[in-house]
């Protein structure tokens, strides 16, 4: 779509209500007026290629055409076209440099990622902010740009179960093979994202440990690729609703509640993790010790089967005899690999030889 057509699209509302009528009417309250909802966001989207919805409703009533004309008044014009060649290069680095997988599906979260980018740096296409990446020898345009494209959802107590079969299983068995005092546990939290999972964890070894927490020492190793994410990891600040999943008892303990409404991670619980940054496509990592438990959950959905493939070699090289890696749900490797055994969904246990 040209400028003049996006225009002509601002300023006819018959063209709005049109964009409204040609998706199903989602029903609404008592006067029944069709309501635009995150569908029709998607529709929109699709339909004006070159614009960006900055501003709607997530749910705006359709019965006052006004509000909907007013709220596409919020569309900016982007004024970047992603070609098929530059898109190409981008994922190739991408995948090249991280092991992200970026198939065409992705191509609009990367202009919707970047743009922004591109307006900062004052690029006039994607091809000459993509030549700014790759030849700057900082390195640190390339963090911004995964900083940007990386996905980093994530929350505390994240699949419940994974901890629960920690310290109902795999924590008992652990604390048996220590050979004594001055033994640490250690763990990995691969891809901690902004610090919920580390801080999870710590607190369930805490919770299972009590007293004996001052005799076995934890160390935490917690790693991302992202900078942004890992800031904000080492802050350990969270906003009230980030802490939802957290019960009360668990959230005073180990958390100090802000005047603004957030909450701390306590001291206590901070100087138990390492927070560092980390590429997992290294092809070596740089650890001294191996680890008894690694979580790596959500990570690998991105990349395809030979970079799992070679990721998970690497991981069992980190694991004790015997130790655990924890993966998403939706990363199952089934029950036919030779070098981790399988032990609940998602659980996994190094194969122990000779």
């Amino acid at each position: 779509m040209n400028t003049r057509e996006g225009n002509e699209l601002l300023a006819n509302p018959e063209v709005v209500k049109g964009i409204g009528q040609k998706i199903d009417n989602h029903g609404s309250d008592e006067d029944n007026s069709p309501t635009l909802r995150v569908s029709y966001c998607d529709h929109i989207w699709s339909n004006l290629a070159g614009y960006r919805i900055f501003n709607i409703e997530l749910s705006v009533r359709m019965g006052a055409l006004h509000e909907v004309v007013w709220s596409l008044s919020g569309f900016e014009l982007a004024g970047f076209d992603l070609t098929g060649e530059e898109f190409h290069l981008i994922s190739r680095l991408v995948y090249e440099k991280f092991g992200i997988n970026l198939g065409e599906q992705k191509r609009m979260l990367v202009i919707e990622r970047l743009q922004k980018e591109l307006r900062r740096g004052g690029f006039s296409s994607f091809k000459e902010y993509y030549d700014h990446v790759t030849q700057d020898t900082t390195g640190q345009a390339l963090l911004t740009m995964i900083d940007r494209i990386s996905t980093n959802h994530t929350f505390f107590f994240r699949e419940k179960d994974h901890f629960d079969l920690l310290t109902a299983e795999i924590l008992p068995k652990i604390l048996q093979k220590l050979p004594g005092a001055g033994q640490n546990l250690r763990f990995w939290s691969a891809g901690c994202s902004s610090g919920e999972e580390p801080y999870t964890l710590a607190m369930t070894i805490n919770e299972y440990l009590g007293p004996k927490i001052n005799i076995i020492g934890v160390d935490i190793l917690a790693t991302d690729i992202s900078v942004t994410a890992l800031a904000k990891a080492s802050r350990g600040v969270y906003a009230d609703t980030e802490t939802a999943q957290i019960s009360s008892g668990l959230k005073n303990r180990y958390f100090m509640k802000s005047g603004d409404g957030t909450w701390a991670v306590k001291q206590s619980l901070k100087k138990m993790i390492l927070f560092r940054r980390l590429n997992l496509m290294r092809q070596t990592y740089p650890f001294k010790n191996k680890f008894h438990v690694i979580f790596c959950r959500n990570v690998m959905i991105y990349f395809d089967v030979p970079t799992r493939t070679a990721l998970l070699e690497r991981f069992c090289a980190c694991l004790e005899p015997g130790g655990y890696l924890f993966l998403g749900h939706s990363e199952s490797l089934g029950r036919s690999s030779e070098l981790l055994k399988y032990i609940k969904p998602a659980v996994y246990q190094k194969v122990v030889r000779g």
